[in-house]
């Protein structure tokens, strides 16, 4: 059983005016840079194991860095699902929040609210009434993001920000993080589900994205899309209205999914004609 540990430490960080603004100090790119390049140093796997244990992750090979444990996967998983279901692209607590207006209303996720043009530091109203999917990845998960379609990359846009904890008992006593945080937005049209966003956002410790695909690609379903290093992070991905329909436990609440679970299903062409 894989424990978040982290929650207790982040909630006294963040509660603390002292800890909490050293914090902004220290989660500067430049100086997160000098903890990246230890992290993919050999010598950092003597941290692989006591870490491990206490998050219930079993290690299941020799790793050449922490970095390498902390982003664990494969370069392709095989998503069984039907082609018209949603399957989970990560391992994470998600949450789905329906009816996203980005031009009037806020939409709240335990105490934070963004719109979806303050994520995607847009004016596009593409996803006016759409859906959002929030994943956050503690530090217990594996830190991939696979396709959950075949589809084709169509932009990309980088958005300076922070990295700050994304964390949920944050969202207590700091600013949204999931709109101030540096993010890697992705535009892809899919096959299944219409044209989507994909945002991957940088979060404690998190200062490297790594990239496995490139704008105008095109990938199939289960193919790696990118891997975070040392540290939690979240993605969100945006859906455009009347495109799915995601399991009524999902709404407005936080459950733990694994890769490749069903977390949604295509709305048929007769629901559509109603909506």
């Amino acid at each position: 059983m894989k424990k978040d540990v982290d929650g207790k430490i982040l909630k006294y960080l963040y509660s603390n005016f002292i800890t909490r603004n050293l914090l902004t100090a220290i989660m500067r790119k430049n100086v997160l840079k000098i903890a990246q390049k230890y992290a993919d140093s050999r010598l950092s796997t003597i941290h692989i194991n006591t870490f491990a244990k206490k998050r219930g992750v079993k290690v299941e090979r020799n790793y050449n860095s922490f970095n390498d444990f902390f982003a664990r996967g494969d370069d392709f998983v095989h998503l069984k699902s039907k082609n018209t279901s949603f399957c989970s692209p990560c391992e994470g607590n998600v949450t789905v929040i329906n009816n996203i207006r980005n031009i009037s209303t806020d939409v709240e996720i335990k105490g934070e609210s963004f719109t979806a043009k303050k994520l995607l530091n847009s004016g596009s109203d593409k996803f006016d009434d759409g859906l959002a999917y929030v994943f956050r990845l503690t530090t217990s998960h594996c830190h991939r993001l696979y396709s959950f379609d075949d589809m084709v990359i169509k932009s990309e846009k980088i958005i300076e920000g922070g990295y700050h904890s994304t964390h949920s008992v944050v969202s207590k006593f700091w600013e949204n993080t999931l709109c101030t945080n540096y993010r890697s937005v992705y535009t892809a049209d899919t096959k299944n589900f219409g044209q989507v966003a994909i945002v991957q956002i940088g979060s404690m410790l998190v200062s490297s994205i790594n990239k496995h695909i490139k704008v105008n690609e095109q990938i199939k379903k289960g193919d790696v899309i990118s891997s975070f290093k040392l540290g939690g992070s979240a993605v969100v991905i945006l859906f455009e209205k009347g495109v799915i329909r995601p399991k009524d436990n999902l709404l407005d609440n936080i459950t733990y999914v694994s890769i490749g679970e069903n977390i949604g299903d295509d709305i048929s062409l007769e629901e559509k004609k109603c909506l």
